[in-house]
């Protein structure tokens, strides 16, 4: 799925993005910030496809607007689940994982609400 810096955004690792201008100078067209640990913004800068080439979990990727819920019956009747951005990956999870006992796998698709 190729990134499109005009749909919310974050980094590979999770942290929040603010994208400034997307006109910058060839090879590294997007500039903007990501959220320091201590709360703080980090200007970087990123290729049209969303990578940093000095930092990897920097790079970026568009939220998922729809992530996918496998929900756990484990055979001593404990209920829980995994959460997914991307199908694949929920059915690969469901795929691996294996309880004394047996368990129940299902893929629920779920609308993330709009943010602000």
């Amino acid at each position: 799925m190729p990134f499109d810096p005009k749909k919310p955004c974050k980094t590979r690792e999770g942290r929040e993005v603010r994208i400034y201008a997307t006109d910058g100078q060839e090879p590294y067209v997007l500039h903007g910030a990501v959220k320091d640990y201590d709360g703080g913004w980090l200007m970087t800068r990123w290729r049209d496809d969303g990578c940093n080439d000095r930092l990897g979990s920097q790079n970026l990727v568009n939220i998922p607007e729809t992530v996918y819920v496998n929900v756990f019956k484990a055979g001593n009747g404990s209920i829980f689940g995994t959460v997914h951005a991307f199908k694949d990956d929920a059915i690969y999870s469901r795929t691996n994982i294996t309880f004394i006992g047996g368990c129940l796998a299902v893929a629920i698709p779920v609308e993330l609400p709009a943010s602000k």
